[in-house]
């Protein structure tokens, strides 16, 4: 039987912004601009894609509770 390991979503999207604002920096230091710039351009793609996420989820169910109530 296979056993999972239970993790919070928002735990794991926490670690991996603070990963790759690290990495960021690291490649800010060692003068690697553009490896800097792609990472920064990623994570602000990655936040877009979660409130794009949160705001589509939250849409969906609004609309899915209406005729529930009627």
């Amino acid at each position: 039987m296979e056993h999972r390991r239970e993790f919070d979503v928002s735990e794991f999207n926490a670690e991996w912004a603070r990963r790759i604002a690290e990495a960021e920096r690291r490649a800010r230091t060692a003068g690697r601009g553009d490896v800097a710039d792609y990472l920064a351009l990623r994570a602000a793609n990655d936040l877009v894609r979660a409130v794009g996420l949160d705001w589509l989820l939250e849409t969906f169910t609004a609309h899915a509770v209406t005729p529930n109530r009627e």
